[in-house]
């Protein structure tokens, strides 16, 4: 894919805010995009608690680590 892509990493964070602005932004310039939203093993309660606001949101992947990788 040629065009951009953002990495979000995240950690005990709600990246609700940052995602959906940013997802208007890049819609806007008309360019083909990727939100990339990396959870580093954060508390169950904190990745389902944001997650599911995503779900109908197109070029956006989420992915969450199995185990904290601190600065990988």
């Amino acid at each position: 894919m040629k065009g951009l892509s953002i990495l979000i990493p995240v950690y005990e964070y709600n990246p609700t805010l940052l995602v959906t602005t940013l997802h208007k932004q890049c819609t806007s310039l008309g360019i083909p995009f990727e939100l990339i939203v990396f959870d580093d093993a954060s508390s169950y309660e904190s990745y389902t608690s944001w997650k599911s606001h995503f779900d109908k949101i197109i070029n956006l992947h989420i992915y969450q680590a199995n185990k904290n990788m601190g600065r990988a």
